[in-house]
């Protein structure tokens, strides 16, 4: 993997050799002005999750969010579904939670439907950007069944340290859905 992601720039063959450690993948997560976890990459297994999830809701600031609809909602349903997950995002950033997770965790059935991903997390980006929040707060994208690992990314508002250090976090089992600032457990 490593190897692909040094292979091209501009369509220019770059040899990791010559440009040292090649592209950063250190992400931090967490406020930009407040404690962050340092990761080695954005991209997290479900013991990574976990080890996240609680490290913030240890502290009061971490939140889930549904990122399902009804399987019988059209696509204006489905629109409103996802202006509400953005909103839920937005206020749980609003009220100081340095991490949102974004989670389809609840398709397991045919009642219900994942909202598209990618749209969602682009949108959430935009909405903090515009109400000045989007250094507040890392968000993760974590897919529910169906997905091999790695299974979740993680969106951090910056690719460097705050003047906090890094803490390393703790690992713990799983969390319910639509869980803002619980104690326990992880996102699915």
């Amino acid at each position: 993997v490593s190897e692909l992601l040094h292979q091209r720039v501009t369509g220019v063959i770059v040899d990791p050799s010559d440009e040292g450690r090649g592209i950063e993948l250190d992400v931090f997560v967490g406020p930009a002005q407040g404690r962050q976890v340092a990761l080695s990459h954005p991209l997290l297994d479900e013991r990574s999750m976990a080890a996240l999830w609680r490290a913030f809701a240890l502290r009061d600031e971490a939140c889930r969010v549904d990122a399902t609809c009804d399987a019988t909602a059209d696509e204006r349903a489905m629109k409103q579904r996802m202006h509400e997950v953005i909103e839920q995002a937005t206020a749980a950033a609003a009220e100081g939670r340095g991490l949102i997770v974004l989670s389809d965790a609840l398709v397991t059935s045919s009642e219900r439907l994942p909202l598209p991903m990618v749209l969602l997390v682009g949108a959430l980006h935009r909405a903090l950007s515009a109400r000045g929040l989007r250094r507040s707060v890392s968000v993760v994208a974590a897919p529910g069944p169906g997905y091999s690992p790695p299974s979740c990314a993680v969106s951090s508002p910056s690719s460097s340290p705050s003047s906090s250090p890094p803490w390393p976090p703790a690992s713990t089992p799983r969390e319910k859905p639509d869980s803002c600032a619980s104690t326990s457990g992880a996102p699915a």
